[in-house]
């Protein structure tokens, strides 16, 4: 009797631990987003907005449903008509024309348009008057906006950069390359900046680089910054005082309070890639959105975030991994109050 009790509790016990690594197991899968979370499209509070997206969707034509909805979502959010500059990169291969059609169809708004450069990397569908596209430079490609200022005589003209920088795999040093292009995209906007023609800078796309690496963080780069008090200082002087000082301006990254644990609630990344013999982060946050400091008071709190969903599909498989059916991209958004 007593070896037959024994014999029971070893069971037990067995059957109790292959129960508890099986639930160990399942949550390491994040659950289904509600209607509430910040990754969705459709939570965030603002009556009067201005919405920038960006997708890289891989030139994938099985896209274009899903950015025809994204834009109209977008549109909707609380069931008030937000003004919408979606930009959208690696879209070789998708008809423009009609995905705009179905945007009209789905909005029931002729006031949509698409614009793009001469290199056709990018294109940007708007229901808002742009007043000016320029030419792509530095793996960038600036789409010209008014905002309103009820403080100023005239609009805030804004530039929305998009971005699509180089993927630097197969190279001895990566970080060498995004580091370059970085240095060379902040110089453009710059250049932008100082002739007086935009009064205030966006950054928003695929940087194929982490918040914290040195592309974003490097004060000669990026300078993109995460935290409001030190961006609102407005520049950094490198070398004060000496002949050799020089100046650069701080952009404020908001993404950096995606970072963290997938949830609910959040979304940590826009890319996922498991297994890097470099990195043990599987998700990487490399879509990102900068601001310079004199936009930060318009942003509406908890907007900039990663999207899950494009209204019309869901973008994460069930283990919460990206449904490259899609695109091996997420998208992700910003709304400022106009």
């Amino acid at each position: 009797m007593l070896s037959f009790l024994k014999r029971l509790l070893r069971w037990t016990g067995k059957l109790l631990k292959r129960l508890g690594m099986k639930m160990l197991h399942e949550s390491d899968v994040p659950p289904s987003p509600t209607a509430g979370s910040a990754a969705t499209a459709s939570n965030i509070v603002c009556t009067d907005c201005l919405t920038i997206g960006f997708w890289n969707v891989r030139k994938n034509v099985g896209a274009a449903p899903d950015i025809a909805q994204l834009a109209t979502t977008l549109q909707n959010e609380n069931g008030r008509r937000n003004d919408v500059l979606l930009g959208v990169s690696e879209i070789d291969n998708l008809n423009l024309a009609k995905i705009l059609k179905e945007i009209k169809k789905l909005t029931g708004d002729n006031s949509w348009d698409v614009h793009q450069p001469p290199s056709k990397r990018f294109a940007c569908f708007s229901n808002v008057p742009v007043v000016n596209t320029l030419g792509e430079a530095a793996l960038g490609w600036p789409v010209v906006i008014n905002l309103d200022d009820p403080n100023a005589k005239a609009p805030v003209r804004c530039a929305v950069w998009f971005v699509h920088m180089r993927a630097p795999m197969m190279t001895f040093s990566p970080e060498n390359v995004s580091s370059a292009d970085a240095l060379y995209l902040h110089k453009n906007i710059i250049d932008l900046e100082g002739n007086n023609y935009v009064h205030a800078s966006i950054a928003i796309g695929d940087f194929n680089a982490d918040p914290y690496s040195n592309a974003m963080l490097g004060p000669d780069h990026l300078n993109a910054v995460m935290r409001r008090t030190v961006a609102l200082k407005g520049k950094r002087v490198i070398y004060k005082g000496k002949p050799f000082a020089r100046v650069r301006p701080f952009f404020y990254n908001p993404m950096w309070a995606s970072l963290g644990d997938q949830s609910i609630s959040n979304q940590p990344g826009s890319f996922y890639k498991e297994y890097d013999a470099g990195n043990s982060n599987a998700w990487h946050l490399i879509d990102q959105v900068l601001l310079r400091p004199s936009l930060i008071h318009r942003i509406v709190s908890g907007s900039a975030r990663v999207l899950i969903d494009s209204g019309r599909s869901r973008l994460l498989n069930a283990a919460g991994k990206i449904d490259t059916s899609i695109s091996d991209h997420l998208p992700v958004v910003i709304s400022l109050k106009k």
